[in-house]
């Protein structure tokens, strides 16, 4: 099987500018991905380094090095108003120097936290979002040669995380936990006075963290992302057809791929139940198939595939098999490509994932193929 001869679409990231994914397949443009956030973001990009990308354009992130990935996330708003600069924090038995050393974007704006006890805190008073998950995360680093460390703290200093340690290299880390108090920060740690470097403090409500939301005076938001493409019924098998992606998961993925219309009267989408993979199809408004598969998605790439072919329908995750119906059906109203999107639920929003590749195939991959296909 030659994937690039037999598949009618393939999105893999490379080419964009504002609006636009360019898929490489079909050549002529048809198949390019429509790209929407009405908003700035920010991304690493492949030097390692956190950077800004404009209005509209999209984001191949490299967080972690490997290949690009197209970054979609949901809105966020980072509430903590001053994501780089200490000054206005307030402070007990912590000393801080602003624009200190080099931060992860690059420039000098990282600031110096040294701890005075193990009581000490670093903190605002009023920002949360009480009755909800909040999680706090920050970008930390050893100042010294030795690892140094520190916890976060929430609900007013009544819920503290566990040790982190920084070491010499900057490093992400997070703590999220249900806000009933709109008090929160840094804390000291509780077995040694530490030595840090901290950049890009961010408290979002939410299960987990997304990327960067820097702020400089007031909480700022990134609005979501979105890439889809529509009218391309003659790419997209009608009654039958194969559709693939390839993933990075970290626990907060809901939406993966889908094909359909604008309703969800026609749809077939995978997404994320329990960290397992679901399916459902669904066509002039009837549920033909709602599944989940036995193996759990991986932390890292996964690969998942179906073959959609009325009486034998088959879900493939990581190169084994999942899901199978013979159920039976007729539909000529595939035409849209939806990439972890809210398209079908519009009041919900996906999780945080980076999109790999994508394809779409006119016929129906037997099993072999898609065990090839989506074996890791």
């Amino acid at each position: 099987m030659s994937t690039y001869t037999d598949a009618s679409l393939i999105y893999y990231p490379s080419g964009y500018k504002a609006g636009k994914a360019y898929s490489l397949k079909p050549t002529d443009g048809s198949g390019d991905l429509t790209f929407t956030r009405a908003s700035s973001a920010t991304r690493v990009n492949e030097s390692g380094l956190i950077e800004s990308v404009a209005t509209g354009v999209p984001r191949i992130d490299y967080t972690g090095g490997g290949c690009g990935k197209l970054l979609l996330e949901p809105q966020r708003t980072n509430l903590w108003p001053y994501s780089r600069a200490s000054l206005t924090w307030l402070k007990s038995f912590w000393t801080t120097t602003d624009n200190y050393a080099l931060s992860p974007n690059g420039t000098v704006n990282a600031f110096r936290a040294v701890s005075a006890n193990n009581s000490g805190i670093l903190y605002l008073n009023g920002i949360g979002t009480t009755g909800v998950n909040n999680t706090l995360s920050v970008y930390a680093k050893s100042n010294t040669g030795t690892n140094q460390n520190f916890r976060f703290f929430g609900n007013g200093n009544s819920i503290t995380s566990g040790e982190f340690v920084a070491t010499t290299e900057w490093q992400r880390f997070t703590f999220t936990y249900n806000c009933t108090s709109t008090a929160s920060g840094i804390k000291a740690s509780a077995v040694m006075l530490s030595d840090l470097l901290f950049s890009d403090f961010q408290h979002e409500a939410g299960d987990y963290a997304t990327s960067v939301i820097p702020t400089t005076t007031t909480a700022v938001t990134r609005v979501a992302d979105g890439a889809s493409k529509s009218g391309i019924s003659s790419l997209i098998g009608q009654t039958e057809g194969t559709l693939y992606a390839e993933f990075l998961h970290n626990g907060n993925t809901t939406r993966i791929i889908a094909i359909g219309d604008n309703s969800t009267n026609n749809r077939l989408l995978l997404s994320n139940n329990d960290n397992k993979l679901q399916v459902f199809l669904i066509i002039s408004g009837s549920l033909i198939l709602s599944g989940t598969g036995a193996s759990s998605f991986i932390n890292g790439i996964n690969k998942v595939a179906v073959r959609y072919n009325s009486g034998d329908i088959a879900f493939y995750l990581n190169g084994v098999q999942q899901i199978t119906s013979s159920a039976t059906f007729t539909t000529t109203a595939l035409s849209n490509l939806f990439i972890l999107s809210t398209e079908f639920a519009p009041n919900q929003q996906a999780g945080l994932a980076s999109m790999q590749s994508a394809m779409i195939f006119l016929n129906g991959k037997s099993n072999a193929e898609l065990a090839t296909l989506t074996t890791i």
